[in-house]
């Protein structure tokens, strides 16, 4: 009886006390920088992300209509599409500074030349902000800076 009156007592405290678990959406959070991205380029129907596949899960199906494929380089089923050489947006995971999150999106010409060597050249990218709110308690966008070579 003893040690039934102590898990609940236990169960009682940790759901009093425990912290709530605030959801973010991160899918929200790349969807914008990837619709600012496309929105400032302009230039294809269709546009390639290079990812890592953990991300996979917080990375948006489609964008405003807009064909988006996410591709891992280094799969062997994109072999052939990197030995023509493609231009393609590199998508960094997210990055959190003080109360905001940035989101990295890189512009990168790839190739393949053999089996182990590859040839990227960098041609910019941009930054996606958001901030946190204290007084609406929400992530706001903040703005998109683009920046080239």
């Amino acid at each position: 009886m003893k040690n039934f009156v102590l898990i609940l007592t236990l169960l009682f405290s940790f759901s009093c006390f425990s912290q709530k678990e605030d959801y973010i959406d991160l899918k929200a959070f790349y969807s914008t920088a990837i619709k600012n991205k496309i929105d400032y380029t302009k230039k294809k129907d269709h546009y390639y992300f290079f990812t890592d596949d953990s991300m996979n899960n917080y990375l948006p199906e489609n964008i405003d209509g807009h064909k988006v494929n996410y591709i891992n380089i280094y799969h062997k089923k994109n072999k052939k599409l990197l030995k023509k050489g493609i231009f393609v947006f590199k998508i960094s995971p997210i990055r959190i500074k003080g109360n905001r999150i940035l989101i990295y999106i890189t512009d990168f010409g790839i190739s393949r030349r053999n089996k182990k060597h590859y040839d990227f050249a960098n041609a910019g990218g941009s930054i996606t902000t958001f901030e946190y709110s204290c007084t609406t308690n929400k992530w706001e966008f903040i703005g998109t800076k683009h920046h080239g070579i």
